[in-house]
């Protein structure tokens, strides 16, 4: 039997949590995302992970993957662990996932969302030289659970992705090259 949890119905509700396989973020506002970033992609899952910039700075994508490709959209700036005191604290606070940091949706603003960022990026699988997984936790994510890091390989650049949340970067990895497979 398929395994139909990767190919959401974008029109659920936001919390759109698929089996145990990968989960997946979903709103109304994926329905256009998906859009904008490739019409071309259809039958769409989507994960969400962090990738670390700048040596120490951070950002959180909602990727979105396809039969032509992957495309990420930045959904949350800057994400710290609240700590410190007096404006330390309040600032610290103020980047701090306050949600449930086991539901990869806690890692999504729908402000993020809202607004074009010049990190937002689309690979066509043609341009993936690799797609691996590092089962390993990345240093420095204090309490944040995260499952190990996919490291996407293009002749231009290297991207390490720490899977947020409950999800697998196992799963993700092994599906994402399914699809690379399929496209060539």
């Amino acid at each position: 039997m398929p395994n139909n949890s990767f190919n959401p119905n974008p029109l659920r509700s936001t919390n759109n949590m698929a089996g145990k396989a990968c989960h997946v973020v979903g709103s109304t506002t994926q329905v256009g995302l998906t859009q904008a970033l490739d019409r071309s992609m259809q039958d769409t899952w989507h994960f969400v992970a962090m990738e670390y910039y700048a040596l120490i700075l951070n950002r959180t994508y909602l990727v979105s993957v396809g039969a032509t490709g992957i495309a990420g959209k930045v959904c949350r700036g800057l994400t710290a662990v609240a700590s410190g005191t007096g404006l330390t604290r309040y600032i610290t606070s103020q980047l701090a996932v306050h949600d449930n940091p086991n539901d990869p949706s806690s890692y999504v603003s729908d402000h993020s969302l809202a607004h074009q960022n010049n990190a937002d990026f689309t690979l066509k699988y043609d341009d993936i030289i690799s797609v691996s997984f590092n089962p390993n936790k990345k240093w420095g994510m204090g309490p944040y659970p995260h499952d190990g890091r996919v490291i996407i390989t293009t002749p231009s650049k290297e991207r390490e992705f720490i899977i947020l949340g409950n999800q697998s970067g196992r799963d993700i990895t092994d599906r994402i090259s399914e699809l690379m497979e399929r496209a060539v």
